[in-house]
């Protein structure tokens, strides 16, 4: 029983976001692949996966840096 209410409540959440987004018919779209912002995020991304690939050396867990890295490209995104 929870299992197939599980599913079912991930198949209504996901025909709730389709309805939002065409209910303004706006399709707009961010192309962030040849601005500074982009290139600067990628960086970032980069870094946070370095930071993973050195788990074991330096003592961090995976975590730590990809939230911080995801937040902060959030953040410039934003």
């Amino acid at each position: 029983m929870k299992k197939s209410f599980h599913y079912l409540l991930l198949f209504i959440t996901s025909l709730g976001t389709g309805f939002v987004n065409a209910a303004d018919g706006s399709t707009q779209t961010v192309d962030l692949t040849h601005t500074s912002l982009g290139f600067v995020a990628l960086a970032i991304f980069f870094l946070a996966y370095l930071f993973v690939i050195l788990e074991e050396k330096i003592h961090l867990p995976k975590s730590k840096p990809v939230m911080m890295s995801a937040a902060l490209i959030w953040v410039l995104i934003a």
